[in-house]
């Protein structure tokens, strides 16, 4: 399958506040280095050390972290329980005070207005935490989007029925089409 890095970028979403995580965004960096010339646009909410800025071609960093709070749910059709615990059919919900989504779903907007801004066509998006495997990263991620709109990575869950919706790749028009639907 062909594959173009001029049309390709790998969108890293950050939220690194301490230096254990700063060394999985290293990682993440550090691996997809290693799988060829690609642009790397890290996105993030805080501020990313200048040490790993240079390491990149692109960095948003948007000091609005719109969160939502538990009084606003309903008006975005929020649900505030997470199953924290399941086993069986006894599960433990914890309620949250906020969520984050809102916050993570403006940074993907920024990053793939960016994109979109630089002449990037496809999009390999990844949470700093993920630590994409080599050989999954050409073969399931970049060339899928040259014959389809999208590709979400299976899960590595003892069901093997589970997604990681936080690597994904995507064509970066479809992506915004999609969310400009909902905000």
């Amino acid at each position: 399958m062909l594959v173009n890095k001029e049309k390709e970028i790998v969108i890293i979403g950050s939220w690194a506040d301490s230096e254990y995580k700063l060394s999985f965004l290293r990682e993440s960096i550090d691996r997809i280095r290693k799988m060829g010339d690609y642009d790397i646009l890290i996105v993030s909410h805080i501020p990313v050390p200048s040490s790993i800025v240079k390491d990149v071609e692109y960095c948003i960093y948007d000091k609005n972290n719109p969160l939502l709070k538990e009084s606003e749910y309903s008006q975005y059709g929020c649900i505030s329980n997470r199953v924290w615990f399941q086993f069986g059919d006894y599960f433990i919900n914890k309620t949250m005070p906020f969520r984050h989504d809102y916050a993570v779903w403006t940074s993907m907007r920024n990053a793939f207005n960016f994109a979109k801004s630089i002449g990037k066509s496809k999009a390999i998006y990844i949470e700093y935490d993920c630590l994409v495997r080599g050989d999954l990263f050409k073969d399931e991620m970049i060339s899928p989007l040259y014959e389809f709109d999208a590709c979400v990575i299976p899960g590595n869950f003892e069901d093997n029925n589970s997604f990681y919706f936080n690597t994904f790749s995507i064509d970066v028009d479809m992506f915004l089409k999609v969310l400009n639907k909902y905000n």
